[in-house]
């Protein structure tokens, strides 16, 4: 059996917890931010037949023109 000299029985939880709460800062998100071409994904013949012609997408800055819509 193995004997932990100093630590109690109540101390060791805690200690575990702290530890792992440390080492889990270090396991952290990256922040990359990547372009990605959606253009050849909605020019294909799939997205065409799902989403069909009259769905229009804008991104970022692009200004919405509402047309018609009363």
């Amino acid at each position: 059996m193995l004997h932990l000299p100093c630590i109690s029985l109540l101390k060791l939880p805690l200690i575990l917890l702290i530890t792992s709460c440390i080492l889990s800062a270090q396991a952290t998100a990256r922040d990359d931010i990547a372009a990605y071409s959606i253009d050849s994904v909605l020019s294909s013949e799939v997205a065409k037949q799902k989403l069909g012609i009259d769905m229009q997408f804008y991104f970022g800055d692009q200004q919405l023109i509402l047309i018609g819509i009363m």
